[in-house]
């Protein structure tokens, strides 16, 4: 019955799933049309929000339209870089052809992929999408080897398994953000809000707060001890976070998390078809060995010395070290993730050379985000600007109470996710409203931002912007999987949605 079912969503998607940048580009369509029919902004509205006119925007923050996803997409692609350049070190490289060896059937090959793609994912988004992809590969390479049938689509669709858990590991977007940046996507009310909920402010700063702000709009000048306190007030309400124990290390997230790592293998082990097979193509191959040569000079012998790349590392980690010393284990965020494996991924290689090849090599498959990137930031630009993306996700959650709100939330991000598959600019859109309603409500809102988190990782299953590393290093094409990614979609709905109601 499964393998049935995932054999007719694979061949509606072969027939129907377009090039992920076609469906960019339908989107960015989608996009400016509800901004005008439903947002009620005019075509050169939409066009000054698309490209990043002078007016502005949430909070008081200039818009930068086509381009606002610059700086976050140098990030995700140091991530994937690092991801990929730590994967293909000889270690670890080694490790993935080994356990590549052992799976003979399909079954098994599908429910290995996506558990450990998962747990790496759980690691680093980046390095489960590229050891969830490079496992796929030696997978299926092995197989055609040796002449055992697979049904390679399956085992690639698993490889992408890491994209449905990431929130819930220490890179997810969402629960980072939340821990030191979280006032730079609130509004003040909000801010203030939560700071005082959060137990920085009482009622008595409070109220001086707002006074001091008062005096300041007016031509009154303030004193120097008035400008220092209200400095200091404003300092607190801006630095309001939420430490990683209230998200990623919350009871809900516990929960969460663990089922799909159980479920989402079983699931792939039952979509194994009983007849259809696909091998790998024939013209993948291995990757092209390294060739060794005699340092011939001083360059080559820098270029292939141990020691700088020890002294280097040594320089990190102990900048790690501090760190975390400084700042503890909850303040994690995306720079120190790519810091990390930076220079893990450097102490692995061993040579600098090694470890540029593979960073190089990894690099290419930027190539969808940044062409893709400015795309996405655009129709985040136009759902923002219009007010559109605040509408879905707070109209979604006012048809909710409180028992309901969470599920709302998620539903509003799944829904989001499709037209900005990003984790953090989704959660420039949504995460005033998300805050705002569990404070409201009396919600923790280490909660919401969970709730946001899930309903971005479900429709990633359905987004094929994530995928075009994967597609890149195995071969195939996003129609070729996206059928039963859909389905393992479809079937994981409830594994998000009733711990969020439940729990």
């Amino acid at each position: 019955m499964m393998a049935h079912l995932g054999e007719l969503a694979s061949r509606f998607a072969r027939r129907w799933v377009p090039h992920p940048f076609v469906f960019a580009i339908l989107l960015s369509a989608l996009a400016f049309l509800l901004g005008v029919v439903f947002g009620g902004a005019s075509a050169r509205e939409m066009l000054e929000h698309w490209y990043g006119g002078e007016q502005l925007v949430a909070f008081g923050t200039r818009n930068p339209g086509f381009f606002s996803f610059l700086g976050f997409a140098m990030q995700m692609c140091l991530i994937l870089v690092s991801g990929f350049a730590l994967a293909h070190s000889r270690p670890v490289r080694a490790l993935i052809q080994r356990v590549a060896s052992w799976p003979k059937t399909t079954a098994g090959a599908a429910a290995l992929t996506s558990l450990i793609a998962m747990l790496c994912a759980l690691l680093n988004w980046g390095l489960g999408l590229i050891v969830g992809a490079l496992l796929a590969r030696e997978i299926g390479i092995s197989a055609r080897r040796a002449g055992r049938p697979l049904h390679y689509p399956l085992v690639v669709a698993a490889g992408y398994m890491g994209l449905c858990i990431w929130h819930g590991g220490f890179s997810g977007s969402a629960p980072l953000k939340a821990t030191t940046d979280l006032a730079d996507f609130l509004s003040p009310k909000t801010r203030l809000a939560l700071a005082q909920a959060e137990g920085l402010l009482d009622d008595e700063a409070v109220a001086r707060l707002n006074q001091l702000e008062g005096i300041a709009r007016s031509s009154t000048p303030l004193s120097a001890v008035e400008h220092s306190e209200l400095t200091r007030l404003r300092n607190t309400v801006d630095g309001v976070g939420l430490p990683l124990q209230r998200t990623i290390g919350s009871p809900l997230n516990l929960i969460v998390s663990p089922l799909l790592l159980l479920c989402v293998p079983c699931l792939f082990w039952w979509l194994a078809p009983k007849g259809e097979q696909t091998p790998c193509p024939a013209s993948l191959a291995g990757d092209p060995p390294e060739a060794e040569r005699d340092p011939s000079g001083p360059a080559d012998w820098l270029e292939n010395s141990f020691e700088l790349s020890a002294l280097i590392a040594v320089l990190g980690i102990a900048a790690l070290v501090m760190y975390f010393r400084a700042n503890g284990w909850a303040s994690l965020d995306l720079n120190i993730v790519i810091l990390a494996f930076l220079f893990v991924g450097l102490v692995l290689h061993g040579r600098p050379r090694l470890f540029v090849r593979a960073a190089e090599r990894g690099a290419a498959g930027c190539g969808g985000i940044i062409l893709q990137f400015p795309f996405y930031a655009g129709i985040m630009a136009m759902l923002a600007g219009s007010g559109v993306g605040v509408e879905i996700a707070s109209g979604m959650v006012a048809l909710s109470g409180k028992g309901a709100y969470l599920l709302s939330t998620f539903l509003a991000s799944g829904l989001l996710n499709i037209f900005v598959p990003s984790g953090g600019g989704q959660w420039m859109i949504q995460a005033d409203v998300a805050v705002a309603g569990a404070l409201q409500l009396g919600i923790d809102p280490g909660r919401a931002v969970l709730a946001v988190a899930y309903g971005d990782q479900w429709t990633n299953l359905l987004q094929p912007f994530w995928a075009l590393p994967l597609l890149g290093l195995t071969g195939m094409k996003a129609r070729q999987i996206f059928g039963y990614t859909l389905v393992v979609a479809v079937l994981l709905l409830p594994l998000y949605a009733l711990p969020l109601v439940l729990v």
